[in-house]
């Protein structure tokens, strides 16, 4: 009798652990996403300010590339230190529910694992359900080729890859937000170097040999509005009263 109410004890104590690591770790993933969107906010700003500027001070363009760089930079840090600490509850979660599986082995209960789960099963269970009207005895799972070498980088990649293999390839949404920021970073630093002089004599060499051309037609925003003139046109539109004394007199 005492031994039972020791096991009850301890069923409690271990499903109130449960309990609370399943809610942080919800947490922890729910903030991991929250603050990479707050960074992205920033990085859309950024890039706004950058398009808009329109070369009237270079400068500008130069600080903006800066603090690009350090926002992608402290967002990939923050990106990282979410995920640590989601890892960490997970693994916390997993001990867990292995300790409540004990207790409820030990009384013979049936116990619903949620967690704590071999991948491969986990997969299989996918493929089954994705695969459902399709499977016949060509549709064969096979484990290894959604956990690492060649084919599941290819799969993983190829922007072509059928929708089921895509996500029977598992990718991490957790990591998501680091790649983007250490792209932005990488976005930041070639803008940069394209600010200096050898950005500009490359960009003039690149578009020279036609490696770079833009998309068909131009747009009014990307004419520098440095060291402008009065505009050579007699057509009379859009001028001033004095411009147009200046060309009457010109005829």
């Amino acid at each position: 009798m005492i031994e039972d109410q020791q096991i009850t004890i301890e069923e409690k104590r271990l499903k109130k652990i449960y309990e609370i690591a399943v809610k942080t770790r919800n947490f922890e993933i729910t903030q991991l996403v929250q603050r990479n969107n707050f960074f992205m906010i920033f990085q859309g700003v950024l890039i706004a300010c950058i398009i808009n500027s329109n070369n009237t001070v270079p400068v500008i363009h130069t600080i903006i590339c800066f603090v690009g760089i350090i926002i992608s930079f402290y967002q990939m840090q923050a990106a990282s230190g979410a995920k640590f600490w989601q890892e960490y509850w997970e693994t916390e979660v997993n001990k867990a529910e292995r300790s409540l599986k004990k207790i409820y082995e030990s009384d013979a209960k049936f116990f619903h694992q949620l967690f704590d789960k071999k991948i491969d099963d986990v997969q299989k269970t996918i493929f089954e359900r994705l695969y459902a009207n399709k499977l016949n005895k060509y549709s064969i799972f096979e484990p290894l080729k959604y956990k690492e070498g060649f084919s599941r980088w290819f799969k993983t990649y190829n922007p072509f890859t059928s929708i089921e293999e895509r996500i029977l390839t598992k990718p991490s949404v957790s990591k998501v937000p680091i790649q983007t920021a250490r792209l932005l970073l990488c976005i930041w630093l070639l803008t940069l170097f394209a600010t200096t002089k050898w950005g500009a004599n490359s960009y003039e060499y690149l578009k020279n040999i036609g490696i770079i051309n833009g998309l068909p037609g131009k747009s009014i925003t990307n004419i520098d509005i440095r060291n402008q003139t009065i505009p050579n046109r007699k057509d009379g539109f859009d001028d001033s009263d004095e411009i147009k004394k200046i060309n009457i007199q010109d005829k």
